[in-house]
Order: structure tokens, then sequence, then C-alpha cells
């Protein structure tokens, strides 16, 4: 009997000890992780995740799939209650504070208040070379809007922003004279109707 408990043991601790660099490498654990720290240090038992915002060109999408990580991550762990998203969409909407993520002190009151949450984190994204992006993320107290932790991290860019490539712009047929209204067509001289 003791010698199958042992075995149990063993095998259990070689999965655990297989799967820890996994889940030791997931650099959304590592922000999550520094961000629990923060909030028990903070006291911090509620929270609400913002869209991150590029800190240089536009990428909406890119903000949402990031929050929504760090978001997983911290509702995961189950140390924290962390808000529904399309709750927290909802209430911001309603208080037209958007969901960029940028707040200010009283912002961040009133979203606090407004939700019953302890703390926001937001933060920003950089894009760097070789399709990576620096995330930079905050917890802020939703009293005083003073920044309680913070966490950095390197992560892989798995998304696209939607853009519109400058070849496109050139890849335009024109419709047929049949298509063009008969006054534009007349104000055009003959030689250039074909």
């Amino acid at each position: 009997m003791n010698a199958t408990i042992a075995l149990r043991t063993a095998l259990a601790a070689g999965v655990l000890a297989l799967a820890a660099p996994v889940s030791a490498g997931d650099p959304y654990n590592g922000i999550a992780r520094e961000l629990r720290a923060s909030a028990e240090r903070g006291n911090v038992r509620r929270v609400a995740v913002l869209h991150f915002s590029p800190a240089g060109r536009p990428d909406a999408e890119g903000g949402l799939i990031l929050s929504e990580r760090i978001m997983s991550r911290l509702a995961g762990a189950g140390e924290l209650e962390v808000v529904e998203r399309t709750l927290l969409d909802k209430v911001l909407e309603e208080q037209r504070l958007g969901t960029s993520g940028a707040l200010d002190p009283r912002q961040a009151r009133e979203v606090g208040r407004l939700l019953g949450v302890d703390a926001i984190v937001t933060g920003t994204f950089t894009s760097m070379a070789d399709r990576r992006v620096e995330v930079h993320a905050r917890l802020i107290d939703a009293r005083t809007a003073r920044i309680l932790g913070a966490a950095t991290a390197r992560v892989e860019k798995e998304w696209e922003v939607d853009e519109m490539p400058v070849g496109a712009l050139w890849d335009v047929k024109a419709p047929g004279l049949a298509k063009f209204p008969a006054p534009l067509v007349r104000l055009v001289p003959e030689p250039l109707r074909y």
C-alpha cells in the first residue's frame, strides 16, 4: 500500500515538474502573478480589467486580446474576483468613459464605485521587432488612482492589425461607361472615353 502511494506521489511530482516550464514560461502568467502579489499587498479582492492601449499606432484588437488573456490568468487563479467583461463594457459605455484603458483619477473612482471594484487593471503595449509586443500592466487603486503595482513582459504578437495595405489603394478597377451617369460621360472628351 505504501509503495502504491509513493509511486503515485512520484508520478504526480514528475508530471508537475514537466509541466512547470510550460506554465512558468507563459508571460501572461508572469504578469498575472505580479498583479496578484500587488493586489494582496494592497488588500485588493475585486478587480476590473480594461482594454490595454497601444503606445504607438492604433491596434484595438491587440488591446482587447492582451486584456482578455491577462483577465483569464487573473480569474483562473481564483485569488481575485474579476468583473465580467460584458458588465464592465456596459458600465463604461453608459458612463461614456470608453474602454481605452486611459483613466484619470476621477474616472478611476467612478468605475470603482459603479462596479464595486477595489482596483482596475490596465496598461499599454508597444510593438517590437520580430512580431513581439512589450506589455506594461498596472494595478490602479479605484479610490485613489494610485498605482499599486506594475508588471512588464514581452509576448508573441499573434494577431494582425486591421489596416488597408497601400497596394489595395491601386487595385481598383474603373466602372464601365454604362455605369456613369450620362451627363458625366458627355463631359469626358471623346478620345478619353475608351
